[in-house]
């Protein structure tokens, strides 16, 4: 099954997880930029495992605007066509790039405090 994962900056919980799902599916991993604004981890990508592209070299900021995010999601989608797509939450920028234009079921965790 063709798997698309989406998030914001992948870091090194988020390579090894993605490398084991490689392995039961045919596996894309889309980050919204190169570099985290909250983490100084470094990109790891495994290329040889698995498709990774990242939409933003620089630090996610008011300067990326929703309409450039959506047109770059949207490319790396169009070129991959997954049949799955696991999005960022359920409210950012991220999250409703990907969503833009494509039939959609969102899964989401409620908790009752």
């Amino acid at each position: 099954m063709k798997t698309t994962v989406i998030f914001d900056n992948f870091g090194p919980y988020h390579w090894a997880r993605l490398r084991a799902a490689a392995h039961v599916c045919d596996l894309m991993a889309i980050q919204i930029v190169g570099r985290s604004a909250e983490y100084a981890w470094e990109n790891e990508a495994p290329a040889d495992v698995f498709k990774f592209t990242t939409l933003f070299q620089k630090e996610m900021g008011h300067d990326v605007q929703q309409h450039e995010l959506v047109w770059k999601m949207n490319q790396a989608l169009d070129d991959f066509l997954p049949q799955v797509v696991f999005i960022p939450g359920w409210s950012g920028q991220a999250a409703f790039a990907a969503l833009s234009d494509r039939k959609s079921t969102r899964l989401n965790s409620s908790h009752a405090n």
